[in-house]
């Protein structure tokens, strides 16, 4: 059993589904499928799922991760990835972040027909 400090953080964190969980109709713009911004407490990104299983011959889609780390400042990409064609492994997973300053995660058909991506995401913030 957690104690002292640990418990206190273990009891003030709320997880829950993202409300920015959805299907996203690509249209050739880099599109925002998450977004967290906030400068009063931390809050973690604990994961996502984006589903690529629409891809097919001639489709060509980017996720990109941005994060931003001080206050007011400019959000900077921290992972990007290039998918092809129809996907052997279909569900993308977007791994965890802690942040205080935002989080943001986009989506960008840049090829073929454009497809629906269903996304799934979960983060945790702090009660206070």
């Amino acid at each position: 059993m957690a104690e002292g400090w640990l418990a206190y953080l273990i009891n003030s964190l709320s997880s829950r589904r993202s409300p920015d969980s959805a299907s996203y109709l690509a249209d050739g713009t880099e599109q925002i499928v998450y977004e967290r911004s906030t400068n009063t407490y931390p809050f973690v990104f604990l994961e996502g799922t984006i589903d690529l299983s629409n891809l097919a011959a001639g489709d060509t889609v980017v996720i990109r991760k941005y994060i931003r780390n001080t206050a007011g400042g400019t959000l900077r990409t921290s992972e990007r990835g290039i998918y092809t064609g129809a996907q052997e492994e279909t569900m993308l997973r977007i791994h965890d972040n802690t942040s205080q300053y935002g989080i943001r995660i986009t989506l960008q058909q840049t090829a073929g027909v454009n497809r629906t991506y269903i996304c799934e995401f979960y983060e945790s913030t702090l009660i206070v």
